[in-house]
């Protein structure tokens, strides 16, 4: 009887039994797989495909790029210069500043016809620096809201004559007229120097943007990178207090022209660095010496508030 139990022991299992059991593996080892490969109850696809803010590295571009510094401070040591050498030097050097813009300037922006835009802001360039020119005959910037007039006549007849359907009408206008106002506001240097005398303020006034471009590029990306504007706007003040006791003027006008200087050119460059095309060569040159000219209204309206 023990010989018949061994041999039916050792009997083939029936072929559904081991069809079942192979099912029953084959679950399981398909429930370790997904127990595997989930998370937090989440699968590990989806997982991936979520992304992971903690680890994820700031932006590494910087708030100023190199090209930007070096151009800005020639820029501002040609600004120095200018004022040191007369109006018509001035009026040279805004010149100059106002072809790099016209260049540079539709293609920081991205507007939709850079050469268009450009030749709208050429004819602000010849317009302002002809009222640039004659500011010391004509006792001042008396005809620059005629170069300003005809300069936004140029800007609508550049969208009129455009062949593009007008795509993005509002910021090709927006854009232009900005970068005009941009070349308006550096005329003013002129102005200081004309009603006032006002060499050593323009000179604070180059300080101040020349000292941000350097806080901002070796400060900015340190731990010490949100201070920039304060930390920039107190070394440009003592710079233009420096500048007035060397040269026997006034203190205030000079200190109050660096430090609002340097704060305004830094919140251009703040404002522009963003941008998608920022850091193309044309767009960096643009900012570069958008700076010196956004600032021109500042030395004219410290001499006018604090030494008249």
């Amino acid at each position: 009887m023990s010989g018949l139990g061994e041999n039916a022991a050792a009997e083939p299992r029936p072929a559904t039994e081991t069809t079942a059991q192979s099912r029953a593996q084959s679950r399981a080892e398909r429930r370790a797989d997904t127990a595997r490969i989930t998370h937090s109850g989440r699968p590990a696809a989806m997982m991936s495909a979520v992304p992971d803010t903690s680890a994820a590295p700031a932006d590494p571009r910087p708030i100023v790029a190199a090209p930007t510094v070096g151009a800005g401070l020639i820029a501002c040591a040609a600004l120095a210069a200018g004022a040191a050498g007369g109006t018509y030097a001035l009026a040279a050097v805004l010149a100059v500043c106002g072809l790099v813009l016209a260049w540079g300037w539709p293609i920081l922006l991205d507007l939709p016809r850079p050469p268009g835009s450009s030749a709208v802001l050429l004819v602000g360039v010849v317009g302002i620096g002809l009222v640039t020119f004659l500011a010391e005959r004509s006792g001042g910037l008396r005809w620059l809201v005629t170069a300003l007039a005809v300069s936004l006549m140029a800007t609508f007849l550049h969208e009129l004559l455009r062949t593009d359907g007008r795509r993005s009408l509002v910021t090709s206008i927006a854009g232009t007229v900005f970068g005009l106002a941009v070349l308006a506001v550096g005329a003013f240097h002129i102005n200081a120097l004309v009603q006032f005398d006002g060499a050593v303020a323009t000179y604070a006034a180059a300080a101040g943007v020349a000292v941000g471009l350097v806080i901002d590029f070796a400060v900015g990306r340190t731990r010490l990178g949100e201070w920039c504007l304060p930390i920039g706007m107190v070394v440009a003040g003592a710079a233009g207090t420096v500048i007035g006791l060397a040269a026997d003027v006034t203190w205030n006008v000079p200190m109050v022209t660096g430090l609002v200087a340097c704060g305004i050119a830094h919140a251009l460059r703040r404002v522009t660095a963003p941008l998608p095309r920022s850091q193309e060569p044309p767009a960096q040159l643009a900012v570069a010496v958008a700076g010196v000219l956004f600032v021109g209204v500042v030395p004219f309206a410290a001499l006018w508030l604090l030494a008249r």
